[in-house]
């Protein structure tokens, strides 16, 4: 478990990811998107949960209800 952990933290731009987080807090303090650059941070952060979910589900054996949000009722 502890090498692919480590795998998947190898493909991690870190640089990049201090600089998602950044934004995502700004956003949660109110303060507005307004540049693409902005929009391409948000959207990089949220594809790195996405293959963080994938990990959990193909690497560690984690069942997908579990980690991926359940579609809605009608």
């Amino acid at each position: 478990m502890k090498n692919k952990i480590k795998k998947f933290a190898d493909n991690i731009d870190f640089k990049l990811l201090k600089k998602q987080k950044i934004r995502l807090l700004l956003i949660a303090n109110g303060e507005p998107v307004k540049t693409p650059k902005q929009i391409e941070e948000i959207e990089g952060a949220i594809a790195m949960l996405d293959a963080f979910q994938d990990f959990l589900v193909d690497e560690c054996g984690i069942p997908h209800e579990q980690v991926f949000p359940l579609k809605k009722k009608k």
